[in-house]
């Protein structure tokens, strides 16, 4: 409400989550304050992760998940995977408003966990427990 102009409502909001007699003059303020600084950044892209500055760290990340794709059992890969995606995408997502960055994080992990399903979940259907347990033991 605050970015988008509508100061009461969003005053009125903000004094209804702290309570009724809390003071929120200083909180509103910085929010506002907050927001103006976010507005004077450049509007990130998805394609400007792909920049040279960031190539390093996309190609650990692409490691990682070939890793962990491969490499079934253990935890190391996804721990692999888990800090490559920190690294990457610490500074390029504050660039990015938080709703597109919220909806944006959503989106890439249901990718992720598709691409994962697809790739490492072996297919049951019609097929008898022995069956399922040689190829999850292969």
């Amino acid at each position: 409400m605050a970015k988008t102009g509508r100061q009461k409502e969003f005053e009125v909001a903000l004094q209804k989550l702290r309570g009724r007699d809390a003071d929120i003059s200083d909180e509103a303020a910085e929010i506002q304050e907050y927001i103006t600084t976010l507005d004077r950044f450049p509007q990130a892209k998805l394609l400007d992760l792909f920049q040279s500055r960031y190539l390093r760290s996309v190609i650990v990340v692409v490691t990682g998940l070939g890793a962990a794709v491969m490499d079934k059992a253990g935890r190391k890969p996804l721990i692999l995977v888990n800090y490559s995606t920190v690294l990457i995408l610490e500074n390029f997502m504050k660039q990015i408003p938080i709703h597109t960055r919220t909806f944006l994080l959503y989106a890439v992990i249901n990718v992720l966990a598709v691409l994962f399903v697809i790739a490492v979940v072996p297919e049951t259907k019609g097929k008898t427990l022995e069956q399922i347990q040689g190829e999850i033991n292969n």
